[in-house]
């Protein structure tokens, strides 16, 4: 079990493109709360960050609410069944996303897109966390191939964040880890920061995200058959560890390769050994080589069947009311306005070279067809204003109260007593069920009165408060006792 601090701040850009999912709570453009800030304390077993795009070359903007829906049922998933799942949900749903951090008490992993940092704060120093290689065999090649991977076990008190990487370059990075022992809180310590850089850029308004390790519990998870999962067979197994190298010395990012083809790094990872683990290191990478033009291209054209392959899985299994709605919000009157003016502008030069006639021309059937309209009109008003005048017969009945002789009869049925309230203005209690039927009474708004009867032809059989005056109303005009 971990307990975490999550905390985030979309820039008013990105909270109308960008959407982060905090294990099952949303921020940003599809949120239904609209707020740039989020600060979220969760106790479980496993942890997970994750953010769309409403630009994604993999999904229609349509379809995010669907993918959504989807990583909040994996985050439920591996609640239940631990980390092992992971890599055979995304294989059968194909499910993308921008960014995805998943962590437990074992182990972080995530992917990080290359525009922004992932910094680690650990014992009081920071340091930036370097791309390690997927490892074979577990998540296909194509999947999340625009962000690097990262991986490195965590431990308690450990701060985790992604910023954009020219954000330390501005800044002493001895006196933001002086910074970071100060202030333990993470929205605090980054709005600091910000506030520093908007010496040299006023308006500066950066995205953010990350998260503190408050408490570390140790969870091992049961396989169905009650062994271990921490077995061969566990992916997170076969995974390297990302090196680090510390702010202070420089924040380069090494693009990782495989560790076979590589060499040890010398300058960048002196300090690390002090704070990591062997397990937390990977030896450092050399620049890749260049990707040929085949390969862009090869890469544009698997990125299109990927997303024509979810589009088509997600429009399968969408409900035709999701298929409704989902038309109704992307329905834009653009296209209906823009060839109006298109129409309209044609029709007002269809004289080529002469605009000033064509005008006059358009000008004159418009109000000929106005004045046939009227004319046509108002014959046919003519013609329907001829009403054969007929006598109407009287239909009204006359309203009149009981006589002193006149019995009230009672329904034969059984009788009950239930207290009930008046809730109509006037209520006119008549001597039999009818409408037409003489009154014995006029009853205020809130006057009490006794029901005997159940309800037949929606009137019921009552005793005023008198207790010794019946007469019929109508059901709808009460009101029961609580």
């Amino acid at each position: 079990m971990i307990k975490s601090v999550f905390a985030a701040h979309l820039s008013e850009q990105d909270k109308q493109d960008l959407t982060l999912l905090f294990n099952d709570r949303s921020l940003g453009s599809l949120s239904d709360e609209d707020k740039s800030n989020f600060v979220l304390t969760a106790s479980r077993d496993i942890h997970m960050i994750c953010g769309f795009s409403n630009q994604s070359v993999y999904y229609d903007p349509r379809f995010n609410q669907d993918r959504i829906r989807l990583w909040v049922q994996i985050f439920r998933e591996m609640q239940s069944r631990g980390l092992k799942i992971f890599p055979k949900f995304i294989n059968n749903h194909r499910i993308y996303t921008e960014y995805l951090h998943i962590f437990n008490s074992e182990i972080f992993i995530g992917w990080q897109d290359r525009k922004h940092g992932l910094y680690l704060l650990r014992k009081n120093r920071l340091f930036r966390l370097q791309p390690t290689t997927l490892p074979k065999n577990v998540f296909n090649p194509e999947w999340m191939r625009h962000a690097d991977f990262y991986s490195f076990r965590v431990k308690e008190k450990d701060i985790v964040f992604s910023i954009s990487e020219k954000v330390f370059s501005r800044l002493n990075p001895q006196e933001i880890e002086k910074f970071f022992l100060e202030k333990n809180n993470l929205s605090t310590i980054m709005s600091e920061i910000i506030n520093k850089l908007k010496v040299y850029d006023r308006d500066l308004d950066l995205s953010w995200f990350g998260f503190q390790i408050d408490r570390l519990d140790k969870n091992i998870f049961v396989d169905e058959d009650r062994s271990y999962l921490k077995t061969q067979n566990d992916f997170t197994t076969l995974i390297n560890s990302s090196r680090v190298s510390r702010v202070r010395d420089g924040q380069t990012l090494i693009p990782a390769v495989n560790p076979r083809t590589q060499q040890a790094s010398s300058s960048l990872y002196q300090d690390t050994d002090e704070i990591l683990t062997d397990q937390e290191t990977l030896i450092t990478s050399k620049s890749p080589k260049k990707v040929s033009t085949r390969d862009n291209l090869n890469r544009k054209i698997s990125d299109r069947r990927h997303r024509l392959y979810n589009l088509e899985k997600l429009e399968q299994s969408r409900t035709e009311n999701d298929a409704f709605w989902d038309d109704i919000k992307s329905f834009s009157f653009e296209p209906i306005i823009n060839n109006f003016k298109k129409a309209w502008k044609n029709i007002f030069n269809f004289i080529p070279n002469q605009p000033t006639l064509s005008k006059l021309i358009i000008i004159t059937a418009i109000l000929l067809i106005i004045l046939f309209v009227f004319l046509v009109g108002r014959a046919i008003g003519s013609k329907s204003g001829q009403v054969v005048e007929t006598e109407a017969e009287d239909t009204t009945f006359e309203t009149r109260m009981m006589e002193v002789d006149d019995e009230v009869k009672p329904p034969n049925v059984a009788l009950i007593e239930v207290e009930l309230t008046v809730k109509a203005n006037n209520l006119q209690v008549r001597q039999e069920p009818k409408i037409d039927a003489a009154i014995v009474a006029t009853l205020q708004r809130g006057a009490k009165i006794t029901q005997l009867s159940e309800p037949e032809n929606n009137w019921v059989y009552v005793r005023l408060a008198d207790g010794n005056t019946f007469g019929y109303v109508y059901a709808e005009s009460l009101l029961g006792e609580d």
